[in-house]
């Protein structure tokens, strides 16, 4: 009994030898070839030789059409998705992306193709939001020197004193109007030398002027714009309540039925309170994607009347500038399929589009055709 045991164990010892030595063992390497791209070892449906002579035959064409060749230098060409009707599995991006190449090539730089690459534009984005920063502190600096040149202040024997009244609009688009503000009033006081003083945050009693603005977006829908008229007046209201001049300090009236002596007047709770409804509103707090401008205003505290009024691009909308596509290069890959006692026949079709966006007519149409007869299996889309 002990030496079958012994036996059983010898034998189970060996075979975990025998399997720990073939794990440890090197993988084998399996050969390959290099061949040439417009040959088919394997044949099958649509082959990086088909894929090159699409190329091939149909930049010449398109570069030869008369709407292209008629519009002024450089071309620019918005690649859309290919569409595959097959029933293979065909990366259909490699279609546009050998066209492309293609015409790069061809087109000795007549022509330009708009990129859609995410990676792409996740960098774009960094890069032209640090260009508009640079431009914004410029208009900064430009319109302070502006302020501060104005005839009314150059001609006065006195400083100007101005009261600043926040931006409005700050949370409907997101930026920082306290910023802005701040780095302007820095600008007139360089420039003007002496000849303009800012009274403190949340003073404007003896204000000669008020220096107030809104942001405004640049939309079709209604980015929750509050007005002006009304924001200073309500602003005013608050000072002579002993309240800041944040709306949203939370000290934000009930109804309009509060007992008040501004009822009746023309400013009164119910105005206030809408006003900080919608700047609370988260809906309209989201950073809509469109060019945003900056309305900077010099305000008579007592007629309302703005002395002074300029506008420039604070935050401009990025897109993959699609819209100023001269042309649309699209296409289709088609096929007629039949089987039989396993072996299978494949007509494709491939055609290219080329669209004028604007008219949406189809200035150029090319086509590649091919027929194959495999006897093995295809992968199936």
């Amino acid at each position: 009994m002990f030496k079958m045991s012994e036996k059983g164990f010898l034998l189970t010892l060996m075979s975990g030898i025998v399997l720990f030595a073939a794990g440890c063992a090197s993988p084998r390497v399996a050969p390959s070839t290099e061949v040439d791209p417009d040959t088919e070892p394997l044949g099958g449906a649509i082959t990086s030789g088909d894929i090159r002579t699409v190329a091939s035959k149909m930049c010449p064409a398109i570069l030869a059409v008369p709407e292209v060749t008629q519009c002024p230098p450089p071309t620019r060409i918005l690649i859309a998705d290919f569409k595959n009707n097959s029933r293979f599995l065909i990366d259909k991006d490699i279609f546009a992306n050998r066209l492309r190449v293609e015409l790069n090539t061809y087109g000795g730089g007549r022509v330009r193709f708009l990129s859609k690459t995410a990676t792409v534009q996740k960098e774009r984005d960094k890069v032209l939001t640090l260009r508009q920063q640079d431009v914004v502190r410029q208009n900064l600096k430009a319109l302070g020197a502006e302020i501060a040149k104005l005839p009314w202040v150059a001609s006065s024997p006195n400083p100007v004193k101005i009261a600043v009244i926040p931006v409005i609009n700050t949370n409907l688009v997101n930026l920082n109007a306290d910023s802005f503000a701040a780095m302007l009033r820095s600008e007139i006081v360089h420039a003007a030398g002496g000849k303009i003083q800012f009274l403190m945050p949340g003073a404007i009693q003896g204000a000669d002027y008020y220096l107030t603005g809104q942001f405004v977006p640049e939309s079709m829908k209604a980015e929750g714009i509050i007005n002006l008229m009304t924001y200073v007046q309500v602003i005013e209201d608050r000072v002579k309540r002993g309240q800041s001049l944040d709306l949203t300090d939370g000290r934000v009236p009930a109804t309009s039925n509060t007992a008040s002596p501004l009822i009746g007047t023309e400013i009164n709770i119910q105005r206030e309170s809408e006003l900080v409804r919608m700047m609370r509103d988260p809906a309209l707090r989201a950073n809509p994607n469109v060019n945003k401008r900056f309305n900077i205003m010099l305000v008579k505290p007592d007629t309302k009347v703005a002395v002074f009024e300029k506008m420039f691009l604070l935050d401009r909308q990025i897109t993959d500038n699609s819209d100023k596509a001269n042309f649309i290069l699209s296409g289709e890959i088609s096929a007629l399929s039949q089987r039989r006692r396993g072996a299978a026949s494949d007509y494709l079709l491939i055609t290219v589009h080329l669209v004028d966006p604007e008219t949406n007519e189809m200035v150029w149409e090319g086509s590649y055709e091919t027929k194959r007869v495999t006897d093995e299996g295809i992968v199936y889309q």
